[in-house]
């Protein structure tokens, strides 16, 4: 289930069949209720809001921008990635980023999303033998990536687009340079206690949701 969004006061829900939502917290009545064009499929991806603009994508690769600021909902566009997408949308500067199955979309500059342009991603991510260690800037401020399978795709692009302005880090395995896959909560936890306590985070980034979701069976 998405997370919630919160933006002047106001908590926004996202439901996995496409139901908006605007509740006040302090009672938790329902402000106003919308919904997303129907389809079948689902909304695993939080919502972000950002200057009163809520940007959401639907599992099938469908991304939607809808107007919130004057306590109402107005959809104002969407457009077809074309590929799955589950990962939550997430906020860079004056752009947002949206991990698909297989690519990084980039958009910016105005709150309609068209005709999106694929970003090749960097070289090291589709190098195999990508170099995860690196030599972290002590002047600059410190990025945390804590996630499964899916944020192990994004981490180094992230690195790449904050080169300058931020040290991105993930768990790596402790004698080769391969990245940890933090799996669930549980998991997730017990791998991110040593990098918790080895620096002083500016920004922690959580992402294994999804892990937490499923149903394992016991073996017979």
């Amino acid at each position: 289930m998405p997370t919630p969004a919160v933006w002047k006061d106001q908590i926004y829900l996202v439901r996995d069949k496409g139901e908006v939502e605007c509740l006040n917290p302090a009672d938790g009545e329902s402000v106003w209720r919308e919904k997303f064009p129907k389809h079948r499929a689902k909304y695993y991806t939080s919502p972000l809001i950002a200057g009163g603009i809520l940007y959401a994508a639907r599992e099938d690769g469908a991304a939607f921008v809808a107007d919130v600021r004057n306590g109402q909902y107005q959809l104002l566009g969407q457009s077809d990635l074309k590929e799955s997408v589950i990962g939550s949308v997430v906020p860079l500067g004056d752009r947002i980023l949206i991990r698909s199955e297989k690519h990084l979309f980039c958009f910016g500059g105005g709150a309609e999303i068209k005709n999106p342009e694929i970003e090749k991603g960097s070289a090291a991510e589709k190098d195999k033998k990508a170099t995860w260690s690196f030599t972290p800037d002590p002047n600059l401020p410190n990025v945390l990536i804590l996630g499964d399978s899916i944020s192990i795709g994004y981490t180094l692009q992230v690195r790449e687009l904050l080169k300058g302005k931020a040290n991105v880090f993930r768990p790596v395995h402790p004698k080769k340079d391969r990245p940890l896959n933090c799996n669930g909560t549980i998991v997730g936890l017990q791998r991110a206690q040593p990098m918790l306590e080895a620096h002083q985070w500016d920004v922690v980034h959580f992402n294994w949701g999804l892990h937490d979701l499923k149903h394992v069976k016991k073996a017979h």
